[in-house]
């Protein structure tokens, strides 16, 4: 099962982030409604204070943490009603995990592997 972190308590979040927060060379090929339809409304709903990210899911599973997240797009407009290739962060390159996102998701959803032969 994926759980989905939320939390009114951004510094909560944010301590999740820190365990979970490198990226897997993975991208999801979905867009913004799909995820919310999915996983609920954004962990963190609002700009990172960097800028670089405007929406991001903190996602569990089997005690490892994933990120749902757009990197860089500059704008919520765009990442709301354009976007459809997300970044998927976290502390391990599950298969397992994978198998699971896809069926929280619309047959269409597609993924995109980029991984090293160290990554596991």
């Amino acid at each position: 099962m994926i759980a989905v972190f939320k939390s009114p308590n951004e510094q909560e979040l944010m301590e999740k982030l820190e365990v979970g927060s490198h990226r897997v060379n993975t991208f999801i090929d979905v867009d913004y409604f799909d995820l919310v339809k999915a996983f609920g409304q954004p962990s963190l709903p609002k700009e990172s204070a960097d800028g670089k990210v405007q929406k991001e899911w903190i996602l569990e599973h089997n005690g490892n943490i994933y990120t749902i997240y757009d990197w860089k797009t500059g704008s919520e407009e765009f990442t709301t009603q354009e976007l459809t290739a997300w970044n998927v962060g976290g502390t391990n390159a599950s298969l397992s995990f994978f198998v699971e996102l896809k069926s929280y998701l619309p047959p269409s959803a597609s993924f995109v592997f980029n991984w090293d032969k160290d990554d596991k």
